[in-house]
């Protein structure tokens, strides 16, 4: 039960249906607090970290990040804790505190490699490129990048939370870089989107998954700013 409500806020988030994301998402906090399950406790208050900061409170963010954090690091479980270092890192930038969340993003990257989970690794890398960007350090940004761009082209072929961010990433440095791959990187990321939409028959719900969803929004908005040159 507590495994498929957090799936389902997950799903609901991932298709700007916050409200029924923050529904779920608390239903599966309220049953891991009745049987103590604390390594659940740490993945769904990870995940309750994204959805705040997706929704723009990012002190409510850092908070359940922090607590995913220190439960995942009591009960060894490695996975997680790179999954509330990512999400802290969202949370310190979301807060303008810069220094910490490149720590964060450094720290979930190097767990994640450790583990060798080279595609979650993309979720902080992803950050790290928006930092250095953010901060005008197009050198580092676009190393960044080119790291992305290639993980991107070749195909991710397992379940990335933050998928589409990735994508927005990537393409933001190599736009402000003036990197033909930009075109690419923002035509592969609206087609996915696209496709997902797609499946979404109910207007109300498709027009969510494209505004209330910053990373969609930012996409669509790049992709009208393009056809807008042309």
């Amino acid at each position: 039960m507590v495994v498929m409500c957090s799936s389902l806020g997950m799903v609901a988030r991932a298709l700007g249906d916050f409200a029924a994301a923050q529904e779920a998402l608390d239903q599966a906090l309220a049953l891991n607090r009745a049987i103590g399950d604390r390594r659940y406790e740490a993945a769904v208050r990870a995940d309750l970290a994204l959805l705040y900061h997706q929704r723009g409170d990012n002190q409510a963010a850092r908070e359940h990040a922090q607590t995913a954090l220190e439960l995942a690091v009591a009960l060894g479980a490695r996975c997680v804790e790179g999954t509330a270092l990512t999400r802290l890192g969202h949370a310190l930038d979301g807060l303008a505190d810069w220094q910490g969340a490149e720590a964060a993003y450094q720290a979930a990257l190097r767990l994640r490699r450790e583990l060798g989970a080279e595609t979650l690794a993309l979720e902080p890398l992803a950050g790290l490129a928006r930092l250095a960007l953010a901060h005008g350090d197009l050198t580092a940004a676009q190393t960044r990048a080119d790291e992305l761009a290639a993980a991107l082209e070749a195909g991710v072929s397992v379940w990335v939370d933050e998928l589409p961010q990735i994508f927005l990433s990537c393409y933001q440095v190599l736009c402000a870089a003036g990197d033909a791959r930009a075109a690419r990187v923002l035509e592969a990321a609206c087609a996915r989107l696209d496709s997902q939409a797609n499946q979404i028959s109910d207007a109300t719900r498709r027009q969510a998954f494209w505004e209330d969803v910053p990373a969609h929004r930012a996409l669509l908005a790049a992709r009208a700013a393009q056809e807008g040159k042309r």
